[in-house]
């Protein structure tokens, strides 16, 4: 059966399911319960800061960490169980036998070796017509057939690239894991590149979970984000709900979702907004405001919210304020950012009015 044959019916609906996982180094947990799914035929992202996780999960499920603790099953099947339970027996699949590939961020590619011969060297179990088969299979899935006798250094970054994913793709995984795929590339090379790659995951339903630090490559490539924080999934949805609709202040913060207020200094702030909407104010949480939802203008009377700076964004124009919650405490100011597609007619330093056009969105601890 070809690459192209492949399809998600002769698998389990769940790709990737890890339940628990607690990997440490040093004592220190990086990993900390890890618990989530991935339906077979999606692509995954595991977005997140620098530590927090991501690529070390990554490489939990390619084998190439051992939890200390948890269960992985990869379409229906057991790769890992570790209860820490005298009685139970623990189940460590090693990597070659999880069908997975794994692309790292540097691509990884022998530079002394052909394309061919890179390709190759995943295919140790495949006599010599049947490698050859495989070989010119991948090469076709990246449109790259002519390139088998090139050496890395006489390819571009893009088909680096490509010649990476063909290799990982030749052993046929079920899975596909990508490490920083996009990070070596930039500007209009990176957007054709995640498209077509997004295009041949899609259109041949290989499974796909990969890392980045970047939020724009998982708006762009996942149908699922998972956001990070200290070794757990702090929020998992589609992009543009974990953008619009974060559940805590770390993810809205990573996110850039926007203003992040306390709901006690909410009142002092708004208080001094225009606002046409109305909520009780709880004891304990937070308010996101959208900066393109702040109407700005300038005010005559010490509002305690002043302009500090305007950037220019492609887009439109962006607006940083100095906001003090309570005007007549200067230490107690925040920095909040609004955004207009015009050019405003405000200044540096003058006192703004502000009217906010929407209903902030309530944020937990």
């Amino acid at each position: 059966m070809s690459i192209k044959e492949q399809t998600i019916s002769e698998f389990n609906a769940t790709a990737v399911e890890m339940n628990n996982i607690q990997v440490a180094f040093d004592n220190t947990n990086v990993l900390n319960k890890l618990n989530f799914s991935l339906p077979a035929g999606e692509i995954l992202c595991l977005l997140g800061p620098s530590g927090c996780g991501k690529t070390t999960a990554l490489k939990t499920i390619a084998g190439l960490i051992t939890p200390l603790q948890g269960e992985i099953d990869l379409f229906g099947r057991s790769v890992f169980f570790n209860s820490n339970s005298a009685t139970e027996k623990v189940t460590n699949i090693p990597p070659q036998q999880r069908g997975v590939g794994f692309i790292f961020q540097d691509y990884a590619l022998f530079p002394h070796m052909t394309v061919s011969q890179n390709i190759a060297y995943g295919l140790p179990d495949l006599n010599k017509e049947e490698r050859k088969q495989r070989i010119e299979e991948s090469l076709q899935l990246v449109e790259l057939l002519d390139m088998q006798q090139r050496y890395p250094h006489e390819l571009s970054g893009g088909q680096q690239q490509r010649i990476a994913v063909a290799r990982a793709l030749a052993p046929k995984p079920q899975l596909l894991l990508m490490d920083e795929p996009f990070s070596n590339v930039d500007g209009q090379v990176k957007r054709r590149m995640m498209a077509d790659l997004r295009r041949l995951l899609k259109d041949h339903n290989i499974s796909c979970i990969f890392v980045t630090h970047a939020k724009e490559e998982a708006f762009a490539f996942a149908d699922k984000t998972a956001v990070m924080v200290a070794g757990e999934i702090a929020q998992l949805d589609k992009p543009a709900v974990v953008y619009n609709q974060p559940k805590s202040c770390a993810v809205a913060n990573f996110m850039e979702s926007g203003n992040i207020a306390s709901l006690r200094n909410s009142q002092k702030i708004l208080d001094r907004i225009d606002h046409h909407w109305h909520k009780d104010f709880e004891s304990s949480g937070y308010w996101l405001f959208k900066p393109q939802h702040l109407s700005l203008n300038k005010s005559l009377q010490n509002t305690g919210i002043t302009l500090i700076d305007t950037t220019y964004i492609g887009r439109g124009y962006q607006y940083e304020l100095s906001v003090q919650p309570d005007k007549y405490n200067p230490a107690s100011t925040i920095i909040w950012k609004a955004e207009s597609e015009q050019a405003l007619n405000i200044n540096i330093g003058d006192n703004l009015a502000i009217e906010y056009l929407a209903s902030p969105h309530w944020l937990q601890e």
